[in-house]
């Protein structure tokens, strides 16, 4: 971590109060996993609007969704080739959402060679502007990024559901983009909920120049800016 980010962390650390932005969701990923549960959850026209984020796998795992300021974003396989478009209909299986009225932490800037290695990046960066890592909270990435995709295209009538099938299960490939956009979730309390048990955040990629909408399985960045959801972010010092 550099020089710069600690004393980024330490000043506006002790300047601010944060009020992170409460997270949502319909869906479990050990419904799906455990019971074959893929029905829909939410429908997309009843959460979309300014300021909302979100991701999620469509119902019957027929894409992936991305929510990104009010407006969704659905990418689906088809015999094989890859559908984006932007639409405010639809369903999920997996949801996730939030508002985000402001943004704490609009200019810092992440350096990472894993999912790993961000994972304690935004934890250190939360703690020290004084947001609560014991509670989830949204927040997103955008610059350049190396990602490693997938778009699920889950085959109707297979009821053994695991992590790698659902890896594979689709289209993935690997992007890198100058302007990434990178919505996602933190928490600590939704294993198998909507985090996997071997992290604490849930990724999507949102690409508008190639359209893609897809679940991250890998990234890396040299580069780039974290924002995390607040509902407000008062000063208190001088």
């Amino acid at each position: 971590m550099s020089k710069l980010l600690l004393f980024f962390f330490v000043f506006y650390g002790a300047r601010f109060v944060h009020a992170q932005s409460a997270v949502q969701f319909g869906g479990a990923l050990r419904n799906i996993m455990h019971q074959g549960d893929l029905s829909a959850k939410v429908a997309i026209d009843t959460i979309v609007q300014k300021a909302v984020y979100g991701l999620g796998a469509a119902t019957g795992l027929q894409g992936e969704w991305v929510i990104w300021d009010g407006e969704a974003w659905h990418s689906r396989v088809e015999n094989g080739r890859l559908f984006t478009e932007k639409t405010g209909t639809g369903t999920a299986a997996l949801l996730v959402w939030s508002s985000m009225s402001s943004c704490f932490g609009r200019d810092t800037l992440l350096s990472f060679k894993s999912e790993a290695d961000l994972q304690t990046a935004i934890i250190a960066f939360a703690q020290a502007v004084g947001v609560d890592t014991d509670e989830p909270f949204p927040f997103w990435l955008e610059g350049k990024a190396e990602i490693d995709w997938h778009v699920i295209d889950w085959p109707a009538g297979d009821s053994l559901h695991t992590h790698e099938k659902h890896k594979t299960a689709g289209l993935h490939g690997r992007r890198k983009l100058k302007a990434a956009r990178i919505i996602g979730f933190y928490s600590p309390k939704h294993a198998a909920i909507y985090t996997h048990h071997s992290t604490r955040l849930h990724m999507h990629l949102l690409d508008t120049r190639q359209p893609l909408a897809a679940h991250i399985d890998g990234i890396r960045s040299k580069k780039i800016r974290l924002c995390i959801g607040s509902d407000q972010a008062e000063a208190v010092g001088p």
